[in-house]
């Protein structure tokens, strides 16, 4: 056992048990190594009654925007944050006058991507 997981056994122990009471084995540790108590087969085989369906509470769309995914390995296939871009933008270092950048610099905030719309005008 890793240091990390018997000092979490520590600690909830001395946290969290009753006078009397010892810690039972953990059933196994998660990807951080932190211990597992729940029977997970008794979890997995567990099928949810109507009545527990009501007790669930109804997932918007709200909540589904600001969920993480992962795929079956425990990866992050989709963070928060901005949607993937259909035509993403590469950074490059162009040398522009001076003078010409403080003017649209001067249009006030969005003035780069006044500058791409300008760029593409054939």
């Amino acid at each position: 056992m890793s240091e990390n997981k018997r000092d979490t056994k520590f600690w909830l122990e001395v946290i969290s048990a009753p006078e009397g009471w010892e810690m039972p084995e953990p059933r196994g540790y998660d990807a951080e190594g932190r211990p597992i108590f729940s029977d997970l087969a008794r979890v997995d085989a567990h099928e949810i009654t109507p009545e527990e369906y009501e007790e669930i509470p109804e997932i918007t769309e709200e909540m589904m925007a600001n969920a993480t995914w992962y795929d079956g390995e425990g990866r992050v296939i989709r963070k928060n944050g901005r949607p993937v871009s259909a035509n993403p933008r590469e950074q490059v270092t162009i040398r522009i006058p001076r003078d010409l950048l403080a003017k649209w610099r001067a249009t006030g905030p969005g003035w780069q991507t006044r500058m791409v719309e300008r760029l593409h005008l054939d």
